[in-house]
């Protein structure tokens, strides 16, 4: 499955009226990175670590802990170095989230092509965007009681 199908199907459970209906907290961590640098500050691997660590606790909970992982970051489009630097970005991010995970969840990653000199390259071209999909959504137990169909 290539990387734009696996995100629409990840984005379209996500997104499913079920999982809206009772959909987890704290899904998504926003990593601002420095311009041309693919490192992590110490300051962002703690705030990273620590989400991801909370997530993997909650196995235990309604939400059953991570199902799968998405890294996405963009580059502009048709510009090498733009698109090696986002990989080198998930890399990293990645890393960091398979340390000390003996049983990691899935990761799926994309990088997006973006227009050069569109707004949205300006606004988040230095940024790293870390997404979990809760285990209950593939079992639509994330709510209390499952969703029921309209009462007759």
């Amino acid at each position: 499955m290539n990387f734009r199908k696996a995100i629409a199907a990840l984005a379209c459970v996500a997104t499913s009226t079920a999982s809206l209906a009772c959909k987890p907290s704290d899904l998504e961590h926003e990593i601002a990175l420095r311009q041309n640098s693919a490192a992590l500050e110490n300051e962002q691997i703690r705030e990273l670590v620590a989400w991801h660590t909370l997530w993997q606790a909650r196995k235990s909970g309604a939400t059953q802990g991570i199902g799968e992982i998405g890294i996405f970051a963009n580059a502009v489009k048709g510009n090498s170095t733009s698109n090696v630097l986002a990989r080198q970005r998930i890399d990293n991010v990645t890393r960091l989230i398979k340390t000390g995970d003996e049983n990691p969840a899935p990761i799926h990653w994309a990088v997006f092509p973006l227009k050069a000199g569109s707004p949205l390259v300006t606004a988040t071209i230095d940024q790293v965007t870390v997404v979990v999909q809760p285990a209950c959504v593939k079992t639509n137990s994330c709510c209390p009681e499952p969703l029921k169909g309209p009462q007759r």
